[in-house]
């Protein structure tokens, strides 16, 4: 069985923006197979599951995915 690297930098997409230094650095170091973060939690109370409302803020969201997805792209 070969193995498989993931990093994720953020718990919790869009939550607080994650440090893109440290990012590309495990990105760089890493070299890993696959990036991703969840984008949902139940933590913040049952007003936002239902509501359809997001606890995240969209500039944060943003940030993160273009992170996320510029480095995905770079690596193929």
């Amino acid at each position: 069985m070969s193995e498989i690297i993931a990093i994720s930098p953020t718990g919790s997409l869009g939550w607080e923006p994650c440090g893109e230094q440290s990012f590309r650095q495990a990105v760089e170091e890493l070299s890993p197979d696959f990036i991703g973060a969840q984008a949902g939690s139940a933590d913040c109370g049952p007003l936002y599951l239902g509501s359809g409302a997001s606890y995240a803020r969209e500039p944060w969201i943003r940030h993160d995915l273009e992170l996320m997805l510029t480095a995905a792209r770079a690596r193929r």
